[in-house]
């Protein structure tokens, strides 16, 4: 995803795809910045409005790691 991403920047579908892969490894605040250049790019989206919400939830749980 991040390569596809790389060689794409300005594709909010592999943007959508790259901030999962981050937040899954552990990494919400990057997750959270790759998240919002997508919305940037396709701000009618809801998903990724969507997405961007669960992701800054979980980034202030209690449990997160």
């Amino acid at each position: 995803a991040a390569k596809a991403a790389e060689l794409e920047p300005a594709s909010p579908d592999f943007l959508q795809t790259l901030p999962l892969v981050q937040f899954a490894r552990g990494n919400p605040a990057q997750a959270i910045a790759t998240q919002r250049r997508a919305i940037v790019l396709a701000p009618n989206i809801p998903s990724f409005q969507e997405q961007l919400r669960l992701f800054q939830q979980s980034e202030k749980s209690p449990n997160h790691p």
